[in-house]
């Protein structure tokens, strides 16, 4: 795993890409420390984010229990870019998740504001059935309303791909979501 320092560099580096504008960028995240900066990149980036996770596991506790340095950083800063995406006056954040369980509320890394935010409105949080056969193999993926899309290539490992500025990549998520949206229940 990277340290601190490393993953800031790996964050401007997102950032530089993000900003340069190019089209077909793409950054690889091997580990669950990358996953946690390009989940704090979306975060400082978008306004509206959309999501299908395993357990919402960026999101909780045990995910940073997985990262051997600097966690309390990589988590505190997360929480604070989570924070400032939810004050966002237009902030969207829509989740479905394929393994849901009331076990997910007992360790999110600041419950007391998503169960707020879900209150308010900003959160909406979906699960697929229990039943729902295929969803073991559909790898986990995010987008932004800025057009920055991560993409598990192996969701067990975290391993992912972040693209930014790829719209026929953008389009395809955005159908995906779509489709487990249409199948998924409001978890309330």
């Amino acid at each position: 795993m990277a340290t601190y320092k490393e993953l800031e560099k790996y964050y401007d580096h997102l950032k530089e890409s993000y900003e340069s504008k190019e089209s077909d960028s793409y950054y690889f995240n091997n580990d669950r420390s990358h996953n946690a900066m390009v989940m704090k990149f979306m975060f400082d980036y978008s306004s509206i984010i959309n999501m299908y996770c395993g357990e919402l596991s960026v999101l909780r506790e045990s995910f940073y229990g997985y990262i051997n340095e600097d966690k309390d950083e990589i988590k505190k800063n997360v929480i604070c870019s989570l924070k400032k995406f939810l004050d966002k006056e237009d902030a969207k954040l829509c989740i479905i998740v394929e393994n849901f369980s009331k076990k997910i509320f007992e360790d999110l890394i600041c419950k007391e504001v998503f169960i707020n935010k879900l209150k308010e409105g900003k959160i909406h949080l979906f699960k697929l059935d229990r039943d729902f056969s295929f969803k073991k193999e559909i790898n986990h993926f995010c987008y932004s309303d800025t057009n920055i899309v991560r993409f598990e290539v192996d969701k067990n490992q975290h391993n992912a791909i972040c693209v930014f500025h790829n719209k026929e990549y953008l389009n395809s998520m955005e159908n995906n979501f779509g489709t487990l949206y249409n199948i998924a229940q409001k978890v309330n």
